[in-house]
């Protein structure tokens, strides 16, 4: 049911008819309404539908973009690509984000195909056909080593620091507490929950959309309150 459903979204975003978040909320919309609250694998790991569905929808796209562009560039004629670049990478990644690489060395260096690597679990990167002697990176290697020299040096938020791609995590907790909570206070409204209980928990929500908008801010960070 969860595959078929996401399989869908994927399919009506490549066809480009709709937007991320329109079929995001739509898939989560109709797995909720269904009774279905979370996803279990069969490593045993377990998410909250809307973590489950938007990290499938993001990483399925990516993944079809990538072969996309391996059959593109199989007809252009060259074994070469350019991996893009994005703040906040994880650091696993900001080691080899914005460089050239061949077809093999995305598998041997980038780790394509597994799933802490290129176009794995909530991968932001892409590749792109490049042409050695013709085309012109994006990215040169100080540029890069600049950024991330950047993103390695913490910033203090209440007494605590964060690097870039810890302060990006940190948010993406903080996104997954509030829709919690929201849901939470809509489970007790529609259960004729005491109304004071209802309300506390409405204060805790706003509690955390005003901790939230502050740390974004802070930080540097776009909120990203869809």
């Amino acid at each position: 049911y969860y595959q078929k459903y996401v399989d869908t979204a994927i399919m009506d975003l490549l066809s480009g008819a709709f937007d991320y978040n329109t079929v995001i909320r739509r898939v989560v919309t109709q797995m909720t309404n269904s009774g279905l609250r979370t996803v279990d694998y069969a490593t045993g790991h377990t998410n909250r539908v809307p973590v489950a569905v938007r990290r499938s929808i993001l990483t399925g796209v990516s993944q079809i973009t990538g072969h996309l562009n391996f059959y593109n560039a199989k007809k252009l004629g060259t074994n070469h690509f350019e991996v893009d670049w994005h703040a906040g990478a994880r650091p696993t990644h900001a080691v080899w984000q914005g460089r050239v690489y061949s077809k093999q060395q995305l598998v041997s260096v980038c780790g394509l195909g597994t799933v802490t690597g290129l176009l794995g679990a909530n991968c932001y990167h892409m590749y792109y056909p490049f042409f050695p002697g013709i085309s012109v990176r994006n990215y040169t290697d100080e540029w890069l080593d600049e950024q991330n020299k950047k993103d390695n040096t913490p910033q203090s938020f209440d007494g605590k620091a964060y690097t870039a791609y810890e302060a990006r995590q940190k948010q993406r907790k903080m996104e997954t507490a509030m829709r919690a909570q929201r849901q939470k206070v809509k489970l007790m409204e529609s259960g004729g929950a005491d109304k004071d209980e209802v309300m506390l928990h409405k204060a805790k929500y706003q509690a955390q959309l005003s901790e939230y908008a502050r740390f974004s801010k802070r930080m540097g960070l776009k909120q990203q309150r869809e």
